[in-house]
């Protein structure tokens, strides 16, 4: 996590703090980032970490932008990037970007204009916006997704999101600073975290900051809580989590991240 929090740091040090360091070389700053991988390993925190180092304003939105009415959604991103150039320097966040710029090849089963054709103007209206800031605009695009198959190319292209950044299921030292730093907000936790960290394998960090806030109601349960937090009260809690803090994607989608990586990174 510190390999990718670090270029996203420098990514927005170029793009909205220092962007006459890439002018001098004549190159553009970059324009956008796409962070994918397996759904609860932290890409929505890795961002927000690290817009807020950066102290620079961030506008965030969801898939739910997605409206079924004519031509609301078209309209509302234009509001966003009007709004991200006036904020300037600013980031603008998508989520679930996979739900705004879904691949022009992906059907979903549906026929006539109610489903392709206004999925193919919203992706055109968020293709135009993202050109009309790059490079000019000090505003800086930044996305997640877990289903980096369904992006279309085009949001891929240079100009837009061209830094692509994999954020994988923690190791064993990410999982015990993750843990480190949920179980630092707990009053008297006690508990062993290299061994936790060591049997938390697969846990994603939605999954560990859930191991912690389990550990301490077991704690409230025996009516220890003045003790503070234990080791056996974590253990305990691994039993009651384990499945639901686990990352739930198979390997099959395991296969499209690698396949995304070689293909484009």
């Amino acid at each position: 996590y510190a390999t990718v929090r670090q270029r996203l740091q420098r990514i927005i040090r170029l793009a909205l703090l220092q962007p006459e360091k890439a002018a001098r070389l004549g190159v553009a700053p970059p324009a956008g980032v796409l962070l994918y991988g397996p759904s609860g390993c932290g890409k929505t925190m890795l961002i927000k970490e690290a817009v807020s180092a950066a102290s620079v304003r961030v506008i965030s939105v969801g898939g739910q932008l997605f409206s079924k009415y004519f031509g609301e959604t078209e309209r509302t991103i234009r509001r966003l990037f009007r709004a991200a150039r006036r904020n300037a320097p600013c980031v603008l966040f998508l989520d679930e970007i996979d739900a705004l710029g879904v691949r022009r090849d992906m059907g979903d089963g549906s026929h006539g204009e109610s489903a392709g054709g206004v999925r193919e103007r919203v992706l055109s209206t968020l293709l135009n916006e993202m050109d009309g800031v790059t490079g000019k605009s000090a505003v800086l695009v930044m996305a997640c997704t877990n289903r980096p198959d369904r992006v279309d190319d085009a949001l891929l292209r240079p100009g837009r999101l061209d830094h692509l950044l994999y954020v994988d299921i923690p190791n064993r030292e990410e999982r015990h600073a993750i843990l480190q730093a949920h179980s630092s907000q707990v009053k008297g936790f006690q508990a062993d975290l290299d061994t936790a960290a060591q049997q938390t394998d697969g846990f994603t960090c939605a999954g560990l900051a859930q191991l912690i806030r389990e550990s301490a109601l077991q704690a409230v349960r025996e009516d220890t809580a003045s003790n503070g937090v234990l080791t056996q009260h974590v253990e305990q809690a691994l039993s009651a989590v384990s499945v639901s803090a686990r990352a739930g994607t198979s390997q099959a989608t395991m296969r499209i991240y690698d396949r995304f990586r070689q293909q484009r990174e």
